[in-house]
């Protein structure tokens, strides 16, 4: 350790720690600041790369979704769209019910009105095409076996309402037995 002697080499030397000091406080504010400042920025960078990350696992988790969804619907969006038989061709589906009929040994008359827009969403439009079908010359069962071979075809259909009239002889079970209903078949334009 220096000794100090005189007034003034004390007042210097004090000076000169005071000044060191004050550099020392300065340098360590600065320092402060710009570290301050450093860390602020990595913190902002950091929340911004975790919403990042957020957004793209929810995109994953999004795009896994609709993959699994397009994997459930598969091609029966394919078969959705052909059960709207064209309005303009509605000949497969009397094949379809004449077939049925001949199948199921059974007499039918068709009886359609015109079609009517029934729905519209973009470039679909659904018509509504009314009918009646009257059905004779067979035996409950025939009739049964008819309606639900109806049912199950893949077309967009529906049966509004159905009579069945039994012989006065044999009843429902005898081969005059006849069916009488009225149903719709949505078509697309």
């Amino acid at each position: 350790m220096k000794f100090v002697t005189t007034k003034r080499q004390a007042a210097l030397e004090v000076g000169k720690n005071i000044g060191i000091g004050i550099l020392a406080l300065v340098l360590a504010g600065a320092l402060n600041f710009y570290m301050g400042r450093k860390i602020m920025q990595i913190s902002r960078s950091l929340s911004q790369n975790r919403k990042m990350v957020a957004a793209l696992l929810a995109r994953g988790e999004t795009s896994q979704a609709t993959q699994a969804n397009l994997d459930l619907v598969g091609d029966n969006d394919q078969k959705i769209q052909n059960a709207f038989v064209p309005a303009d061709n509605i000949s497969d589906y009397l094949a379809f019910l004449n077939n049925t009929s001949r199948q199921n040994a059974v007499q039918q008359a068709l009886h359609f009105s015109e079609p009517l827009l029934a729905y519209t969403q973009g470039d679909l439009k659904v018509d509504d095409v009314k009918y009646a079908t009257i059905l004779t010359n067979g035996r409950i069962g025939q009739l049964v076996n008819y309606l639900k071979a109806l049912e199950k075809a893949p077309y967009v259909q529906k049966v509004d309402s159905l009579k069945i009239n039994g012989t006065a002889d044999g009843g429902w079970n005898s081969a005059g037995t006849s069916a009488t209903f009225n149903s719709d078949l949505y078509v697309r334009e």
